[in-house]
């Protein structure tokens, strides 16, 4: 289904276009489009593009219409034709591989490709040129429609506060995972927050007599039949989106799948959809599917900056349902990220408790405590000072970081800095362990 905001944002797109094609004539046009983020146009520029252009291109993006807009369904090779008549190189090489009709839009000299209807903008059209990025020899801008100013604003706000608050910045200083030769690469800590994942999700499918098996998707229907199996549930790898929020070429994805006899498809319909439900719930989703008679029910998740992504998705047909909860892990983790600002539950941290030991102190009374409650647990003996120790546990975002010295091993006592909290304080090992039987029961 097109929304409204998505012809807006197509909209808003052509002016783009329009105004760069106007104020840099020289320039190759590479094409505009609609995407997560709102719309953007690409283009080559033989010198340096600045920030301080982006509110030039705005106010003349303002001062065009589409009024004059002649729209046309091409067949794609006619397109290519058409855009090299009008010297439009880069337009023509997008439709190189492409098969089947296109849209075309021309205005005066201008012409485009275009995906979504041209409405005419509202009187509450707001806009913005956000940002700019270089894809090599493109430079592409970026913008966004709103239906308030007042929206415009705040994604503005938002927007300035990215940087720290992206899953890349946090996974960075939570060392789960970061770049490297232009690749992401998993820490050791983002490997257990994998873990714990999954872990969670083998349980709480169990809860439902669903339990996971080694196969691909392809291959579900033939298993369960053979194995006279009603569900099963399997992790399997697939492409990424186009432009995705975590850029990689493959990526991890949970399925399950329901197989019954024709007459059950709404008695497992209601179980599939309590599943997920529940697993909405437990992540405090912003959204939680209802029983609305669709065959395909999608819940987005939302980032930082309010875009949607894919979360949980059901597909209900007359005898199979085949449902999945992360939609992507690497993604879902990233925007866990984005959701919590890196302060996860204590029951997905990675790490629950560093512990920084002084030197000659008898660790077995706190080892006690982190085995009998299985309590995710590391012990810095690192070189540094202790200050330097803390600060490092606090900016990865660990949930307790304990000092234990000689006095505290004396006393039977540990010295409790809470992740958050600017004070530390001291608590016996019984209460210790109290508070985290307390933090695990928390979900």
């Amino acid at each position: 289904m097109i929304s409204s905001s998505q012809s807006q944002n197509q909209v808003a797109a052509l002016l783009l276009g329009v105004a760069i094609r106007k104020s840099f004539p020289k320039e190759d046009y590479l094409g505009s489009g609609v995407n997560r983020s709102g719309f953007y146009a690409d283009f080559t520029i033989s010198g340096t593009f600045h920030e301080t252009y982006l509110p030039l291109l705005e106010t003349a993006m303002k001062k065009e219409s589409l009024s004059d807009a002649h729209e046309m369904e091409m067949v794609a090779s006619n397109a290519q034709t058409f855009f090299i008549h009008k010297k439009e190189k880069g337009l023509a090489e997008k439709l190189e591989s492409t098969r089947g009709t296109v849209r075309v839009v021309q205005m005066g000299d201008f012409v485009d490709l275009y995906e979504y209807p041209l409405v005419d903008p509202a009187e509450n059209f707001y806009f913005t040129l956000f940002h700019f990025e270089k894809r090599g020899e493109t430079t592409r801008v970026l913008g966004r429609v709103f239906s308030t100013d007042k929206e415009r604003k705040t994604f503005l706000k938002k927007w300035r506060a990215y940087p720290k608050k992206s899953h890349e910045a946090l996974a960075n200083e939570m060392e789960l995972y970061s770049q490297m030769d232009g690749t992401w690469v998993w820490h050791s800590r983002g490997i257990i927050l994998q873990n714990v994942l999954k872990k969670w999700w083998a349980n709480h499918l169990q809860k439902w007599g669903i339990f996971e098996v080694g196969i691909e998707p392809e291959f579900a229907k033939t298993y369960a039949e053979t194995r006279k199996e009603r569900c099963i549930a399997l992790w399997s790898s697939i492409e990424s989106l186009e432009e995705d929020l975590f850029p990689i070429e493959t990526m991890t994805r949970d399925s399950v799948y329901f197989f019954f006899n024709k007459g059950e498809k709404e008695k497992n319909r209601t179980t599939c959809l309590f599943c997920v439900q529940e697993f909405c719930q437990r992540f405090g989703l912003e959204e939680v599917p209802e029983d609305s008679g669709s065959s395909h029910i999608q819940i987005p998740i939302y980032d930082a900056l309010g875009r949607k992504w894919p979360g949980p998705q059901i597909k209900i047909a007359e005898t199979s349902i085949e449902f999945t909860l992360f939609s992507s892990l690497e993604r879902f983790i990233a925007l866990l990220l984005e959701r919590f600002e890196g302060d996860l539950p204590f029951w997905l941290a990675p790490e629950q408790v560093r512990v920084l030991p002084l030197k000659g102190v008898d660790l077995s009374p706190v080892e006690k405590i982190f085995s009998t409650q299985q309590i995710r647990a590391s012990f810095d003996e690192s070189e540094g000072t202790l200050a330097e120790k803390m600060h490092r546990a606090l900016r990865t975002k660990v949930p307790y970081v304990i000092v234990f010295g000689k006095r505290e091993e004396q006393a039977g006592r540990v010295t409790v800095r809470a992740y958050g909290e600017r004070k530390e304080e001291t608590l016996t090992l019984e209460q210790f362990e109290a508070l985290l039987v307390k933090r695990k029961s928390v979900v």
